[in-house]
């Protein structure tokens, strides 16, 4: 069992085979979600408010129940030159299951960590993207509906999404190589499968 690090291309890696499958079947349970409750609803006799309420809190629902089952099955990953591994701490042994509570460990380490990394980025970025945005437009006279605006906004957003990428791929890489109290998660070398 030969333990390799944690690059970033293999954070990379992981990253889109979550970020895949998790937007592959959230859509999915979504247009169904969205459908059948569009035909139950009226059916019924649901308010539209009681229904948009229900549906918001069942598309949460059923989006962490997909992250979580995606996270089981990928905490068990194997890739061309690597995979990704779950050890018993007290056998050292690779653990030939993983629990759905590895997986909601995971998935809940990867969330306050994106919560907090998240708000570290947007809160000063909406800051500096308001002051500049004011000055352009007490300089120019130009109004925040001017083309112009609007393509600076739109540059920004996409300047914030790479910057979100990046902080995903940068938690997922020290999340593949966690310490928790019974298991620990690592990278192997995909030469000496053992089960």
């Amino acid at each position: 069992m030969n333990e390799i690090d944690v690059t970033k291309m293999i954070a990379l890696r992981f990253w889109w085979s979550w970020t895949w499958r998790n937007n592959l079947f959230g859509f999915l349970a979504g247009f169904v979600l969205g459908v059948t409750s569009g035909i139950v609803t009226p059916m019924i006799g649901m308010p539209a408010e009681t229904a948009s309420f229900i549906q918001t809190l069942l598309g949460i629902a059923i989006a962490l129940i997909i992250s979580v089952v995606i996270i089981k099955k990928l905490l068990r990953q194997k890739y061309s030159k690597f995979r990704i591994s779950v050890i018993d701490k007290i056998s050292s042994q690779e653990v030939k299951e993983v629990s759905y509570g590895m997986a909601i460990h995971f998935n809940w380490s990867f969330f306050w960590k994106m919560i907090l990394a998240m708000l570290g980025l947007t809160i000063p970025s909406a800051i500096i993207i308001g002051i500049v945005a004011s000055i352009l437009s007490a300089t120019t006279g130009m109004s925040l509906n001017s083309p112009t605006s609007i393509i600076f906004f739109i540059i920004c957003y996409i300047l914030i999404l790479i910057a979100s990428i990046f902080i995903q791929i940068f938690i997922l890489k020290s999340l593949l190589k966690a310490e928790y109290s019974d298991y620990r998660i690592t990278v192997l070398e995909n030469d000496q499968i053992i089960y």
